[in-house]
């Protein structure tokens, strides 16, 4: 029996869950009406949308804050005059705090938490992680700890929002499209890794911390994304 997701109306489901029917034409007349199933008016262009934008943010701020670390604390260390803080165990400290989302996540996706509620509020905490930084640079009290402590948050945050996108993807499309709609989603987000690595250079050269700025910026779209799910 097919399952599906919630809040889908009865015209959607007759519209998008209807048996497809077995046609000749090849492989791309195949994808062609897999596609027209998920963009179809009425079936699921919001809600793939709304995918593609939380794969978007989690890709790119996920690997943004790894590739940008290391320029990140070294130039905090030298703001805050910290020659002892060492760089190498602060990257360590971010990549083994935000770990313990797992314990965290895992219990509450399998015990089928509601999406609706949990997306949002796990946005909402990285979005004030991000936003800490941003506040201590403005208040000039920013040190090597801070930032490792409010990236680590952050980074548990994002932890928890990718260990809810691959079972939410996989849900919110019927069987005949699945695979369609669930590698599109994936396709989406890796173009942003792909992106990460020029851009976050690229913003570095004009402030070390711009990229948490832009990152905060798109976390924050993301939440209001997550509001429509």
């Amino acid at each position: 029996e097919e399952v599906f997701p919630e809040g889908v109306t009865e015209g959607s489901k007759k519209l998008c869950y209807a048996p497809m029917e077995v046609k000749s034409g090849g492989k791309r007349d195949a994808i062609r009406r897999k596609l027209t199933d998920i963009f179809a008016p009425g079936g699921l262009r919001l809600r793939t949308s709304v995918l593609w934008i939380l794969w978007m943010a989690a890709n790119s701020c996920f690997y943004g804050m790894i590739f940008s670390l290391p320029g990140a604390l070294r130039h905090v260390k030298a703001v805050a005059a910290q020659p002892a803080f060492d760089v190498a165990r602060g990257i360590s400290q971010v990549s083994a705090y935000q770990t313990i989302a797992f314990l965290l996540y895992m219990p509450l996706v399998a015990l089928g938490v509601k999406y609706k509620k949990l997306f949002p509020a796990t946005f909402v905490g990285a979005f004030a992680a991000f936003a800490s930084v941003l506040l201590a640079i403005g208040g000039g009290a920013l040190t090597p700890a801070r930032l490792v402590l409010s990236l680590a948050f952050a980074k548990f945050f994002y932890n928890g929002i990718f260990m809810m996108l691959y079972p939410l993807t996989g849900t919110s499309y019927p069987t005949a499209i699945r695979a369609t709609g669930v590698g599109l989603a994936g396709t989406v987000g890796r173009i942003c890794t792909i992106m990460v690595a020029p851009v976050c250079t690229r913003l570095q050269e004009i402030s070390p911390l711009l990229p948490y700025q832009a990152f905060t910026g798109i976390t924050a779209l993301a939440f209001l994304a997550s509001l429509l799910l």
